[in-house]
């Protein structure tokens, strides 16, 4: 239920005297324009129905919801003037709430990749080290670069705690922030541990929503991480537990039919991993391993310093 659909609701639920109506049935009022609704919100206010608080939040809200609403003459309203910040309040909260569909933690959501994201415990940025620059400068110029159809990236080490997870973030934050797809529209985007994915596959296995609640099926994990992102990260690929790749060769064939749709339908996947190709071929077979580089080149990372132990995410969100 919108903002203007919970104000109407109070309006239609209270009696002049302020006592709410029960068990009686009611003819909906004629819309409201803006002041009677900024004027209900008072009353509200009066009677105790909404803190003041609440109020100031639910006119903010407002707000924004009647420029969207406007033009499908739904109420009538008057043209709203918001300030830049309300403006960059609205697209942060957006940004957001797609950082969390898309399964990205929130610690991540304030990186820029046009800026370095290696900051000391001061908020000084970090020199890049040798190790790191090839790693760093790649990633940075896929971000500033991509369009749809654009490959990904492999970041591969050994190491842990190395920026890995850190890089790939900061592009998938990038982009969607600051780029849109071939058709003008918002760039579809995915993050998900390699664990988590390939327990995805393993339980949609002859699963249906009647039998198994909550559990996707095998059309659903296919939608939710093979054919509708169009950025997709696959974080932490090989350190899932190896057991999940001995349930059949089933979970080995839905993985490399993701891979190849990925590949063919020139869709961009970024993986980090600690498996160089021949770990991979050998875990995941030539024809998953020769698929997912192919659009997913490898970029090694050899320095061995663990910047999660030694640097602060910049967790403020510049996104205005």
């Amino acid at each position: 239920m919108g903002i203007i659909e919970c104000i109407q609701k109070l309006r239609e639920i209270r009696t002049p005297g302020g006592s709410a109506i029960t068990q009686k049935a009611f003819v909906p009022p004629p819309p409201m324009t803006q002041e009677q609704m900024e004027q209900d919100i008072s009353a509200n206010v009066a009677a105790g129905v909404i803190s003041p608080e609440g109020a100031a939040n639910l006119l903010r809200r407002m707000a924004l919801e009647t420029i969207r609403r406007k033009e499908h003459g739904a109420y009538v309203v008057k043209d709203a003037i918001l300030s830049k910040e309300d403006i960059a309040f609205d697209r942060r909260r957006r940004l957001r709430q797609t950082f969390q569909d898309a399964g990205l933690k929130p610690e991540y959501w304030g990186l820029r990749i046009d800026q370095s994201p290696f900051l000391t415990d001061k908020g000084n940025e970090y020199e890049i080290e040798p190790g790191n620059e090839k790693a760093f400068g790649a990633m940075r110029a896929l971000a500033s670069s991509w369009e749809t159809g654009s490959r990904g990236i492999t970041l591969q080490s050994v190491n842990r705690g190395v920026s890995k997870t850190l890089l790939a973030a900061a592009v998938m934050v990038y982009i969607k922030a600051m780029k849109l797809n071939a058709d003008g529209k918002p760039v579809r985007i995915r993050f998900v541990k390699a664990g988590e994915l390939f327990d995805a596959i393993a339980k949609s296995y002859g699963s249906t929503w009647e039998k198994n609640p909550g559990v996707m099926s095998t059309e659903q994990v296919w939608q939710e991480y093979a054919a509708l992102p169009e950025v997709l990260i696959i974080d932490d690929l090989g350190t899932e537990p190896f057991a999940r790749l001995d349930i059949g060769e089933w979970t080995r064939e839905q993985f490399y039919r993701l891979a190849d749709h990925r590949h063919s339908a020139k869709l961009t996947t970024i993986i980090t991993t600690q498996l160089d190709a021949d770990a991979l071929t050998s875990r995941y077979g030539g024809h998953v391993t020769s698929r997912l580089l192919a659009r997913s080149p490898l970029v090694p990372i050899t320095t061995d310093t663990d910047y999660r132990q030694d640097a602060e995410v910049d967790y403020t969100d510049p996104w205005a």
